[in-house]
C-alpha cells in the first residue's frame, strides 16, 4: 500500500522532504543552512514547512522549451 502525499500545509521531515524534492538529505540540509529552505527544530529533528519546500522548487524551475521554438 502506498503511503499518502502529504497535504500542501502540512511540516515534511528530512528525509520526506528530501523525497519530495528528488535531492539527497544533504542537499537539503545545506540548502536550509544557506537559508535557501526555511526549516524549524521540533525536538532534535528538523521539520520543513510543505510551503517552503514549494516555494523552494519553483525558484529552481527552468522552463522548457520544445527544440523547433528555440
Amino acid at each position: 500500500m502506498s503511503r499518502p502525499a502529504p497535504s500542501p500545509d502540512s511540516d515534511l521531515s528530512l528525509p520526506a522532504a528530501a523525497a519530495v524534492a528528488g535531492l539527497c538529505e544533504k542537499t537539503i540540509r545545506r540548502k536550509i543552512d544557506e537559508g535557501q529552505i526555511g526549516a524549524f527544530k521540533v525536538g532534535r529533528s528538523l521539520a520543513i514547512p510543505r510551503g517552503e519546500l514549494d516555494r523552494f522548487l519553483e525558484a529552481r524551475r527552468v522552463p522548457v522549451v520544445p527544440r523547433g521554438e528555440r
